[in-house]
């Protein structure tokens, strides 16, 4: 244990701990900080936003048929408080707009029509203007429901799914597509930023000891040839705590988002243009991207510690691991990460695809360390 230790503390230096801090900064600006300062990003996904908190603080995660009839009651009052609005408005009541029906006909092809509207919507932002679209939205995804998710099928069986997503009412689930799409762009970016600062922090482990002809010393000894062990499992270790405290920062501040309501809701929410194989919560589905970078992030330390390993300089092990970095950044753009489960995905794709970088991971150790049991000190 205390050989495990001081392996350990050669991996967090203070020098890669500065590393590692300065590159999560540079990255944090460079990919991450308009998710976190724009959000919601402007009207009306701030008023959605807004409007479906507070519908979840009354009702639960879910909007009903009798909750639907309640909900365009208050859109009808909003209408009533919009044509007061007009009536009060004299550039209006010249123009002949005194009702909310009227506004929403405006021809826009008059110049003078045009910049009506525009005074209200963009100059003076009037609140329950933006509010009432954001009303119809809402109100038009749950009255379509069965339209708009058959419709995000691409095949028979894609179709079945969004139709059986209808009939069991996860459909009416309460989670806007922004909020979504928030959480899968962030995620997706912070999974490439932990596998990056595991591939800094883990490359240069055994380089080191090349450089200074440790091998040497170690092979020549049955207790020295053991340490690949030890020294295997500190650098597999210090990812996994780097990746959970690096994860817990990111939490704290993706928490300051405040889509805590909607981690209740079911993720093939009738206002979300996704669906998934599986019934799966918002919350829930943050749990399996956890769980999926933590996945990532063992197998990057493995490969990192198998080229440190092998690697002959630092400029080689760059040079190999440059292209795997680049490849598995596009797959979890694409396919890893990104939108997990979606039926727009085979069923199992991912199952196989994360089972095969666990079997490799494990496969890659075990050869390796029956490699150095008998590896010559000339070879080493």
């Amino acid at each position: 244990m205390r050989i495990f230790f001081y392996e350990f503390r050669k991996i967090f230096t203070v020098g890669m701990i500065a590393l590692l801090a300065v590159a999560s900064v540079i990255f944090y600006f460079l990919f991450l900080s308009f998710e976190f300062d724009h959000f919601p990003n402007g009207r009306p996904d701030r008023d959605i936003f807004k409007i479906t908190v507070e519908e979840i603080a009354k009702h639960g995660p879910t909007m009903d048929e009798q909750q639907l009839a309640n909900f365009r009651e208050r859109y009808d009052k909003q209408v009533e408080e919009a044509n007061r609005f007009l009536h009060t408005r004299p550039e209006f009541v010249s123009a002949g707009i005194t009702t909310y029906q009227a506004f929403q006909k405006i021809d826009l092809e008059r110049e003078d029509m045009q910049k009506l509207r525009n005074q209200v919507i963009f100059d003076e932002q009037v609140d329950i203007f933006w509010e009432l679209q954001a009303r119809e939205f809402i109100i038009d995804r749950y009255l379509n429901k069965e339209s708009w998710l058959e419709g995000r099928g691409e095949n028979e069986e894609q179709r079945a799914r969004g139709h059986e997503i209808y009939l069991s009412g996860e459909a009416d689930s309460i989670l806007p597509w922004f909020v979504w799409r928030n959480y899968n762009q962030l995620i997706v970016f912070e999974s490439i930023l932990i596998t990056l600062s595991v591939l800094l922090m883990l490359t240069p482990y055994y380089l080191k000891e090349r450089r200074n002809r440790m091998f040497d010393l170690q092979y020549s000894t049955r207790t020295g040839r053991t340490l690949f062990r030890t020294k295997w499992l500190a650098g597999c270790t210090a990812a996994l705590m780097f990746t959970t405290l690096h994860l817990g920062c990111f939490f704290a501040l993706y928490s300051m988002n405040e889509t805590a309501p909607f981690w209740q809701a079911g993720i093939s929410s009738v206002l979300n243009d996704y669906a998934s194989w599986f019934d799966l919560t918002f919350g829930a589905y943050i749990g399996i991207t956890i769980v999926a970078i933590f996945v990532l992030a063992l197998f990057t330390s493995v490969i990192a510690l198998f080229v440190s390993r092998l690697a002959p300089s630092y400029f080689a092990a760059v040079g190999i691991q440059v292209p795997f970095a680049f490849v598995l950044w596009s797959l979890l753009l694409e396919y890893l990460l990104h939108d997990i489960s979606s039926i727009r995905q085979s069923t199992y794709l991912l199952i196989i695809a994360y089972a095969l970088l666990v079997t490799s991971a494990i496969v890659i150790t075990a050869l390796r360390w029956r490699r150095e049991r008998v590896t010559d000190i000339h070879a080493a």
